[in-house]
């Protein structure tokens, strides 16, 4: 079976768009868990949220150290998955 390599900047771009994904998702909770709160005050449905906003927040965090291990500072890291963001996108 034949190796496959990634260069720097191949794997900066696949890491910062898995984190874009999982970061939307993640906002979407938090949207979620506040909804949750109001109206019915269903308490229960906020701490489930909740704890799959920390449980994606720390796979968040798993891809961050991802990028770390392959020589990616964190400031790097943050401006390449803040770049579609930046530019309106």
């Amino acid at each position: 079976m034949e190796e496959k390599t990634i260069n720097r900047n191949e794997a900066l771009a696949a890491l910062a768009e898995h984190y874009r994904r999982h970061y939307d998702r993640w906002e979407v909770l938090m949207l979620e868990a506040k909804r949750s709160l109001s109206g019915d005050d269903d308490r229960e449905a906020f701490k489930a949220i909740m704890r799959l906003g920390q449980r994606k927040s720390a796979y968040m965090d798993g891809i961050k150290d991802a990028a770390e291990l392959v020589g990616i500072s964190p400031e790097e890291f943050m401006v390449a998955v803040n770049a579609d963001r930046d530019k309106g996108d």
